[in-house]
């Protein structure tokens, strides 16, 4: 019928908008692919269609969560929420491929959840990841396998009960696994998105860390930063640069015994945080960056121009509304002339330390 048929154009946008390369969803799609999964439940009911139900709400978790990226509770709250009306709408006797794939999710989401507010143990995420693994198994259901294990790996790094270097080693083995299948060549945004995860299990968060898990760090964000480029994964890109500035600082520190790797490290970290605050715009959800790269950039002053900081500060005021849920709605005018002068700070950063680079200079006679 008509109505069955508009229902599936509705059903189909959260579905398809999911799919879509990371670096090609845009807030206005996002948006208007949640309205159209919630038009489709208008409808589609738990009561009289399940199977139908489960499959939206699942669609709509998976768009919130990925939303939730950007550090918004309300959607990682949000996407819980979807994937457990999901998993109730159906049994895992009747619909085991879709139940197994909805746990999956539940999954990630908890992690996220647990990530972002704390109040979730991790075994709430590895039961729902474990009771999916005897179904999505390696042989059968590779591609879902090898996701299994990358949110296992997430997972195991949230464990309280054991020491740092335990998770590290037994999350190492399942990201391992996951790039068995998911090879660079064949899934290079899955790749890509491990090999941030592996970067963001070997981060250090001082300099008292090894240099061996600072150097591993800043390997694994550049290989994720090969395929996340600014071209094609504005967002992604930025992110990574920023999470990438921080062991570099941290290496640089290490280095102080030998100035000219201290600075060549320094060097990097100065125009990775140059490359993260550049890419910013009203486009895209920047959240995130905008929050991470205000308290690297007063770093950065501190350390190289200390009386531009009160300038810097009231620069990057003027990004405030970008931490909203709705930066398609900000002035870009407003926004650009800010990331001008902000850059323009920066640049004054990276002056001063080719400056030290070259030393005291001597006037002649």
């Amino acid at each position: 019928t008509t109505e069955i048929y508009t229902l599936s154009l509705h059903d189909a946008l959260p579905i398809s908008y999911y799919l879509l390369s990371v670096g090609k969803r845009s807030i206005e799609d996002a948006r208007n692919a949640y309205d159209h999964g919630i038009a489709a439940l208008s409808v589609w009911t738990k009561q009289d269609f399940p199977e139908q139900f489960s499959v939206t709400q699942n669609a709509i978790g998976n768009l919130l969560l990925w939303i939730s990226s950007v550090d918004l509770t309300e959607f990682v709250l949000g996407a819980m929420r979807s994937y457990e009306a999901a998993s109730t709408a159906i049994s895992r006797e009747a619909y085991p491929n879709l139940w197994a794939r909805i746990q999956s999710n539940l999954g990630a989401a908890y992690v996220k959840g647990s990530a972002l507010m704390g109040d979730r143990d991790w075994t709430d995420a590895t039961k729902c990841l474990t009771g999916s693994s005897d179904i999505l198994s390696k042989q059968l259901f590779p591609y879902d396998y090898a996701l299994n294990q990358s949110r296992m790996g997430d997972a195991l790094l949230l464990r309280r009960d054991t020491s740092r270097e335990t998770n590290l080693a037994a999350a190492m083995e399942r990201y391992t696994d996951a790039l068995d299948y998911w090879s660079r060549k064949e899934f290079p945004e899955e790749w890509a998105a491990v090999q941030r995860k592996m970067g963001d299990a070997f981060r250090p968060s001082d300099s008292s860390e090894s240099r061996e898990d600072i150097e591993r760090a800043i390997s694994h964000y550049e290989e994720a930063l090969s395929v996340r480029t600014r071209a094609d994964f504005p967002v992604e890109h930025a992110e990574v640069c920023l999470l990438l500035t921080g062991p570099l600082v941290i290496l640089a520190m290490q280095l102080v015994e030998t100035p000219e790797k201290e600075r060549e490290a320094m060097s990097r970290a100065l125009h990775c945080y140059r490359a993260a605050i550049e890419t910013i715009s009203t486009r895209y959800w920047f959240s995130g960056v905008v929050r991470s790269g205000e308290v690297m950039g007063k770093l950065f002053c501190q350390m190289f121009a200390q009386e531009m900081v009160a300038e810097f500060e009231r620069e990057y005021r003027q990004l405030d509304p970008l931490l909203n849920a709705k930066p398609e709605t900000v002035s870009e005018v407003g926004i650009s002339s800010a990331l001008v002068h902000i850059l323009n700070i920066v640049d004054v950063w990276i002056k001063r330390l080719k400056e030290e680079e070259r030393g005291p200079q001597v006037p002649p006679a």
